[in-house]
């Protein structure tokens, strides 16, 4: 049996970047939707693929939304400061969790 490559992952930095979103997924944000339950933090690119374990490498998502961009239902990138969010026919771009001064 193989078993999937484990990262290292900074649980107290997703932590931070759930709380400066008031534990609120960003795509429900976008969209206007209420979902209820935990939040997520989902690498826009993957650790697996040299993702950085970065806050500007983070988006804050509901379990819905995490579920949807894994099976490839939503399309996330990241490229000039701004993360880009593809759903259907709706596309979507947003700055990138700068680290600021957490409090």
């Amino acid at each position: 049996r193989i078993l999937p490559m484990q990262m290292k992952r900074n649980k107290f930095l997703a932590y931070l970047v759930k709380k400066v979103h008031g534990s609120t997924c960003q795509i429900c944000a976008l969209t206007g939707e209420e979902r209820e339950g935990p939040v997520e933090v989902h690498h826009i690119i993957p650790l697996s693929m040299n993702g950085k374990d970065l806050a500007d490498n983070m988006l804050v998502t509901c379990l819905f939304h995490h579920k949807a961009i894994h099976s490839g239902r939503i399309l996330v990138s990241c490229e000039n400061e701004l993360i880009t969010i593809i759903d259907s026919d709706k596309k979507w771009t947003i700055p990138v969790n700068r680290p600021k001064k957490f409090e």
